[in-house]
């Protein structure tokens, strides 16, 4: 295992079909990096994974508020319930596609998003959507 400070450099796609995983210990928790792409068990119990293609998996994450930052970028919004979960899918203009999952108590059990959607978060639990990569301006995680 190699020490790493900053999961920044830890890319999807950097490992190549046949070559072994690299596993990293990051101050976030453990990385690993194979050919599908790049997995972050995190301190507090998410998992984080960022596939190859560029779509994005967040399963059991802490999340305590999600904002979108343009909700005029939304194209569609639709929901799936069934007795013990409620799926919420937001599409934006040009493809993108952020969704999420909640149990029957309204806790966040999954997320994922593709296509373009770019996100922030903070380790407090807050959330923030755009429907594409945001510009200089916007590239601080809120407060």
């Amino acid at each position: 295992m190699k020490p790493k400070d900053n999961v920044q450099v830890i890319r999807a796609g950097d490992v190549k079909p046949g070559e072994a995983p690299m596993v990293y210990l990051t101050r976030y928790g453990v990385a690993v990096n194979d050919e599908n792409g790049a997995t972050i068990h995190a301190h507090d119990g998410s998992t984080m994974l960022h596939y190859v293609d560029g779509g994005m998996e967040v399963r059991n994450p802490n999340i305590r508020r999600i904002d979108f930052d343009d909700v005029l970028s939304i194209v569609k919004y639709r929901t799936v319930c069934t007795a013990d979960t409620t799926l919420h899918i937001i599409e934006f203009e040009g493809g993108g596609v952020f969704a999420y999952l909640r149990d029957a108590r309204g806790k966040v059990i999954e997320m994922s998003w593709r296509g373009g959607v770019h996100t922030r978060a903070d380790w407090d639990g807050h959330w923030r959507v755009f429907g594409a990569r945001p510009d200089g301006d916007a590239g601080s995680p809120p407060a």
